[in-house]
């Protein structure tokens, strides 16, 4: 019949899809992800919220021990972007042209590896600035050591330090008994001075009395 010889709606539309090249078009959607590597790209609304969706997958992503895990990532991520309206275009010969689903699963897996590694390189520098703080703190108890004074030359020659104290003992010595002598000689002026000076005066004393007549004797 006719209605057999007819194939349904469905199935032409889908073989008219198939049939279809890849979409190109002049000016991409809001939501399509733009690859390339300018700035225009990068500020594109759909390549921002491309970048918020890898921030999301990404710790899955790092944490994936098999091909498969990360296989399976990456077609999320595809479908996430296809069921938003967005698509994965291409600028070439002045068209923006939409990539196969394979070659976007690729971009989604560098763009993936790309953002891990941009967090190991963070943490990397985060512990290189603390270890630096760390170390500056101990240059203070090393200027410490350093300023040290060092021991003279005397000292580390044997014997000489002992020669050089008996040296300094010798001449204290010395200067000790020079100065008790001094002393001592000086003392003895002064005691010759005050016994002379106390004799003269009990002679005048003396005299002075004999010279008078004692009453009684008057």
């Amino acid at each position: 019949s006719a209605a057999s010889a007819t194939p349904p709606a469905t199935a032409t539309t889908t073989m008219a899809v198939e049939s279809q090249g890849p979409v190109s078009v002049e000016i991409p959607e809001k939501f399509d992800v733009l690859c390339g590597q300018s700035r225009i790209c990068a500020n594109h609304t759909g390549n921002r919220r491309f970048q918020v969706v890898l921030d999301i997958y990404a710790p899955t992503y790092k944490t994936a021990t098999t091909k498969q895990e990360k296989m399976s990532l990456t077609k999320e991520i595809v479908a996430c972007i296809s069921e938003s309206g967005g698509r994965f275009l291409k600028y070439k010969e002045g068209m923006w042209t939409e990539i196969p689903n394979v070659t976007a699963r690729d971009k989604v897996s560098h763009a993936l590896r790309t953002k891990v590694a941009s967090w190991k390189r963070q943490k990397q520098s985060t512990t290189t600035v603390a270890a630096a703080s760390t170390s500056s703190s101990s240059p203070t108890r090393r200027s410490r050591r350093a300023t040290k004074p060092s021991r003279s030359k005397s000292a580390l020659v044997p014997g000489t330090s002992r020669a050089a104290s008996k040296h300094r003992k010798r001449r204290s010595s010395t200067s000790i008994m020079a100065m008790t002598n001094s002393f001592d000689s000086s003392n003895s002026n002064i005691m010759d001075d005050l016994l002379r000076s106390q004799r003269e005066i009990f002679a005048s004393l003396t005299g002075s009395e004999t010279s008078k007549e004692h009453p009684l004797k008057k």
